[in-house]
């Protein structure tokens, strides 16, 4: 037998010992939780927990033996922690012990059933991205493996040193901390503060001091125009800046960027000062900014202007110079007539006087500073060890992500069309978008139902909400794009230039152009799913559509508990606090009578109260930001309703009433499986640095909360566990949008 015979043998024979193996392992499995599940019926009633009831008792429902049922079952009872009595605490009895049993790795600031399924796709990205090109291979392909392995490439990092960097400097006319050192090339005499910012602009997607940018129209939603905002800051939130001067978090930052400049071959007492001004000037930043609870409203964001009233009503800026050369840079040719979206005018009216309070030099400083500290992902080790410092105090993290992971989440953000292709040739079956488009139907049906039983809506705007329904568009696993390879190929041809300045170029060019719907926001390979109002449309990329939310292999039950959830929610967002001002074709319009209004906010109110109420555990007695967070809680609220009556019409309508078969070893009803699997769906946990940054940053509420809010205000939760009415997870007050 010649080698390569011998491999192939080798090779067949591993197949079916794996086969075998696994083959037996399903069978033991099956086995003992049919064993279980004989136990479990005897001790029913010795067990503190409730198993529903109803009146007269319905057949016991067969159990469910197949792979996939096999699998889910192990899948959540190992998650469940079986002591904890369901009504008294649901996300601990669905979550406690896979809470206990994932320790946070230590680069990671939390750790949940998202980020691991990410964690999951990363791992078959890099695989992808790491194999050797074939002859055939797309050449956006083959430059997305170039840039992975430029990007993993740590040696040459270290060998470059600092050449990469000084040469970027250099390109934005030097870096003031520097100036005192030999090859310190700048002077204030003549330096423009305004070509500085386009510079920066031009290479970034952001810009630090302000923010320009073209975006969608969305009162025009078909167009893009020019919008002006306030920046964003270097540390997570503005609430950062607002704590006392020597506060612990903010010299961590302060002293990460003074670290930087002395890396970078700064003097140690002219950094030391240099970094304390740049702090200053972002403190003044931060209190003229406006707080997230100020900017929730669409309406009051939409202030459209021409540049040269731009000019008028926010002196002490040159707005035309400044605007009109960030879109010079592609070609594009605007004058003052040209319109604007001001989006934060408190901001804009002071944002002249923020400039004169604050020497140049501190400006560029600041500017240059918070480029560089974008770009060290590029720079060598020394540069990493600064940042962790800082990490450690922000978010308790205390090593940083491997290589690989840094450089498939660059990839993936810099080509999510190119890396969305690789990933769904690899790992996307495409039944699933069959079945999820089936999904979104009935739950766009149950919506509408939900509709017609509201008693504060008339019977007019009844029928303006469900047209609005009907008309969301859903988008499921990926883009058309992705298997178009012309337009592939066009879509990255700038990117000689470099991936950030390519990106900038795109979004820029859009100006001139139609608003493309097919356009998508995530890469078919990231792990979330998202609702835009002015699309009024709902994306779910492919890398979501995986256990515990979705697999064709697991009941029903699972499926409407998990992704049928997600799709509840995102229909949902199309009708909460914000979406509920975007009409069905998404322009900003509103189409609630006044009345109607009020009661919508009346109702709100109680979701908000309810969610400030929660007091998070870890964080000095922080609560949850029930303004933040209220699109965000209300799409929960509906998604989870929208969702459960779905999934019982289904049972109606395809089973003719007759309930599913149950999970092997969980002595539990399809009912209540389907809101385990909802609470499952958020099993996670923080480190407390990380709840506190979350309850500043984030519009969702951490993950248990997530659990408790909705179940706490649905009644059908507490029918299907029993729950007495005052328990914890039965509130006597119940909150509801929709």
């Amino acid at each position: 037998m010649n080698e390569t015979s011998e491999v192939k043998y080798r090779s067949g024979i591993s197949r079916v010992l794996v086969f075998l193996v696994v083959l037996f392992a399903l069978t033991t499995v099956a086995l003992a939780v049919v064993v279980a599940v004989t136990v479990l019926k005897v001790k029913d009633k010795e067990t503190a927990l409730p198993v529903a009831t109803e009146s007269p008792a319905p057949a016991e429902p067969e159990l469910c033996l197949t792979e996939g049922c096999v699998m889910a079952a192990a899948r959540m009872r190992g998650a469940m922690d079986t002591k904890v009595i369901p009504c008294d605490d649901f996300f601990n009895f669905a979550c406690g012990t896979w809470v206990r049993n994932h320790v946070i790795p230590e680069d990671k600031k939390s750790i949940d059933t998202m980020s691991q399924l990410n964690d999951d796709v990363n791992v078959i990205v890099k695989g992808v991205l790491e194999v050797a090109n074939k002859h055939d291979d797309l050449e956006v392909v083959k430059n997305a493996r170039k840039f992975y392995k430029t990007c993993v490439d740590e040696k040459k990092l270290e060998d470059l040193g600092l050449t990469y960097i000084q040469s970027y400097l250099t390109a934005l006319g030097g870096f003031p901390v520097l100036a005192s050192k030999p090859g310190g090339n700048w002077a204030v005499a003549g330096f423009d503060l305004v070509d500085l910012l386009v510079k920066t602009r031009n290479g970034s997607n952001s810009m630090p001091l302000i923010n320009v940018g073209v975006t969608q129209d969305d009162k025009n939603p078909s167009k893009y125009i020019i919008y002006v905002d306030q920046p964003g800051l270097g540390m997570p939130s503005r609430d950062y800046y607002l704590k006392e001067r020597n506060a612990t978090d903010l010299m961590a930052y302060q002293t990460m960027l003074e670290e930087i400049a002395v890396a970078l071959g700064a003097d140690q007492g002219r950094a030391s000062l240099a970094a304390k001004q740049v702090v200053d000037l972002e403190i003044d930043l931060a209190n003229t900014t406006e707080p997230k609870e100020d900017r929730r409203d669409p309406d009051q964001r939409y202030n459209k202007m021409t540049i040269n009233n731009l000019a008028t009503k926010f002196p002490g800026v040159a707005w035309q110079r400044l605007i009109t050369d960030i879109l010079n840079h592609v070609g594009i040719m605007i004058d003052g007539n040209e319109p604007v979206i001001a989006v934060a005018p408190p901001f804009l009216a002071k944002f002249g006087d923020i400039l004169n309070r604050h020497t140049t030099e501190t400006l560029v400083n600041y500017v240059v500073w918070q480029s560089v500290v974008g770009k060290t992902t590029f720079l060598p080790q020394r540069f990493k060890e600064i940042d962790l410092k800082y990490s450690k105090v922000i978010y308790g993290t205390a090593s940083v992500p491997a290589r690989w992971q840094t450089c498939v989440s660059t990839v993936t953000g810099a080509m999510p069309e190119v890396v969305g292709r690789l990933f769904v040739e690899t790992a996307f079956k495409e039944d699933a978008k069959r079945d999820v488009l089936d999904l979104v139907n009935n739950l766009r049906e149950a919506f509408k139902e939900m509709i017609d039983h509201l008693d504060w809506m008339s019977y007019t705007t009844k029928q303006i909400a469900k047209e609005k329904a009907n008309n969301i568009n859903p988008q499921i696993g990926y883009q058309d794009i992705v298997y178009k390879n012309k337009d592939l190929n066009n879509l990255y041809k700038n990117t000689f230039v470099s991936f950030g300045e390519a990106s900038v170029i795109r979004e820029l060019l859009k100006l001139r152009k139609d608003y493309d719907k097919a356009e998508w926001r995530l890469s078919p390979a990231e792990v979330n799913a998202y609702y835009l109002p002015a699309d009024n449309c709902i994306t779910f990329p492919a890398a979501i559509l995986q256990p515990p939310f979705y697999s064709h292999d697991q009941p029903a039950y699972l499926n409407y508990g998990g992704i049928g959830y997600v799709i509840g929610h995102e229909i949902t967002h199309g009708f909460d606090d914000q979406g509920r001002k975007y009409d069905k074709e998404g322009h900003l319009k509103s189409w609630w009578s006044a009345d109607e209004g009020k009661k919508f906010v009346e109702r709100a109110q109680c979701i908000i109260d309810q969610y400030n109420g929660y007091v998070v555990p870890g964080t000095g007695n922080m609560t949850i930001n029930g303004i933040n967070t209220l699109g965000e809680n209300i799409a929960d609220n509906g998604g989870i309703k929208e969702s459960f009556n779905a999934y019982r019409k289904w049972v109606k309508s395809v089973r003719g009433g007759k309930e599913e078969h149950k999970l092997p070893g969980l002595p539990y009803t399809p009912n209540q499986l389907y809101f385990l699997n909802a609470a499952q769906i958020w099993c996670g946990s923080s480190r407390d640095q990380r709840k506190a940054e979350l309850i500043l940053t984030d519009t969702h509420s951490l993950s248990e909360y997530r659990v408790y809010g909705p179940m706490q205000n649905y009644d059908e939760f507490s029918k299907a566990w029993n729950c007495p009415a005052g328990s914890f997870m039965n509130s006597r007050r119940k909150c509801a949008v929709w």
